[in-house]
């Protein structure tokens, strides 16, 4: 089965859906106080790949940018 999408972009959504699930399970095990602290705890490993994916395709945006005005 050949797809266009990275590992990453999977991992990225087998993730955020486990952090759904798991806030489903917080919600009816802990009190409310903790419901939101410990999705965001979940969810911190998602955002520090998606801020280096975003800085990633900046620089490289930044350097074709560069690249492109000294060719013309």
């Amino acid at each position: 089965m050949a797809t266009s999408a990275p590992a990453s972009t999977y991992v990225l959504v087998v993730g955020m859906v486990a952090t759904v699930s798991s806030f489903g399970i917080v919600t009816i095990f802990t009190p409310p106080v903790y419901w939101y602290s410990i999705t965001l705890a979940l969810a911190i490993p998602e955002i520090v790949i998606l801020a280096r994916r975003w800085a990633r395709r900046r620089r490289m945006r930044a350097e074709l940018r560069a690249t492109l005005e000294e060719l013309g």
